[in-house]
């Protein structure tokens, strides 16, 4: 097939850029006609006292702010309509089972009874629904001093362990909507119950036992995908704002992070002989929820000379960490010596006494 001659292809290029250019120009002038129109528009509703200037940085202002108001709304919209699906599944899934009678009757359910055989009770997600919303309702007790010894300790710490465990129990549960929010709740719980109290003690127990699981089944677990770890990571990371779970939450990584350096130590001195290839990869997620904590402890500090003690003892670990293994296993110890970077540079946020 024969060309098309040079001529004809630089006039079909030159129509096709005078053709742009055409749109462009009309588009701008369209453009500059409507921004015309608007300024005659404030122009005309402006009051005689105010300048144009002035009157129209007025209405910017309050354009802006009727924009974040609308966001808030949005966002109280969003939240009350996962609240209303939460309800639905919810009144679906025990609709369809059996009525026990260790249940309460009142809006927000209570979790199995003490002793109950796990028959009598619906499924997995139903008793977990439960235990949601009983952590919900007791937590708007304890923000009321009023209504506080209203709460009965008991369920709701089985409501805590229930909730804890539904977490884990299967991974890719992160990912329901409801999982941050029941976990934002036994945080806020932590923080309205007496410190030094009994109940404090058994969540702390029970707390403490959720982290070693987190940290052996998800962190070291090699069948969990990253970004899932790394989602995990983010919810673990909500727990340095209770004053109460968060030295708990630190005593747990830096036992595990003690634990994975003496069995490098042992490799090196030839009393472990073969390096377990999957619990050295994925210690390094242990390294990096450490990290995060760090950092987020930092900028949301509970208690200003509590974290700086902690920042020591955090730093006083790693470097025990770092003996016999720094030429070995270089890799573990630039993880080790980022976070005593992280240590030494990181910079406390303001501190905000809540009264």
């Amino acid at each position: 097939m024969d060309q098309l001659p040079e001529s004809f292809v630089d006039h079909e290029e030159k129509s096709t850029t005078q053709i742009a250019m055409k749109i462009n120009k009309f588009q701008q002038s369209y453009v500059n006609m409507v921004k015309l129109a608007v300024a005659v528009a404030i122009l005309k509703k402006k009051p005689a006292s105010v300048s144009a200037s002035d009157y129209t940085k007025s209405l910017a202002s309050a354009h802006l702010e009727q924009m974040l108001q609308l966001e808030d709304k949005c966002q109280e919209m969003e939240k009350l309509q996962q609240d209303a699906q939460l309800e639905c599944a919810a009144a679906a899934v025990i609709s369809s089972c059996t009525p026990n009678p260790c249940v309460d009757s009142s809006i927000y359910p209570t979790p199995p009874c003490s002793g109950e055989p796990i028959e009598n009770y619906t499924a997995t997600h139903t008793v977990f629904l439960q235990s949601s919303y009983h952590l919900k309702s007791s937590l708007s007790l304890l923000e009321e001093p009023k209504l506080t010894n209203k709460v009965d300790q008991l369920p709701l710490m089985k409501s805590i362990e229930n909730s804890l465990h539904f977490l884990l129990a299967e991974p890719t549960r992160i990912r329901i909507p409801n999982i941050k929010q029941t976990v934002n709740n036994i945080i806020s719980i932590s923080k309205n119950v007496p410190p030094n109290s009994d109940f404090v003690n058994q969540l702390v127990d029970v707390v403490n036992r959720f982290f070693e699981s987190f940290i052996k089944n998800i962190l070291l677990n090699d069948d969990i995908e990253s970004v899932m770890k790394y989602d995990y990571i983010l919810l673990m990371s909500q727990f340095v704002c209770s004053a109460t779970l968060q030295d708990t939450l630190f005593k747990a990584l830096l036992k595990s992070t003690l634990q994975f350096s003496s069995y490098l130590k042992e490799l090196c001195v030839g009393l472990q002989q073969t390096l377990d290839p999957v619990y050295f990869e994925n210690n390094y997620y242990v390294m990096s929820c450490l990290a995060e904590c760090l950092v987020k402890a930092a900028q949301e500090p509970t208690n200003p000379d509590a974290f700086l003690k902690l920042r020591e003892r955090i730093r006083t670990t790693l470097e025990n960490c770092l003996s016999l293994i720094v030429d070995t296993f270089p890799v573990f110890a630039h993880s080790v010596w980022y976070i005593i970077a992280l240590v030494d540079n990181i910079k406390l946020a303001p501190y905000q006494k809540t009264s």
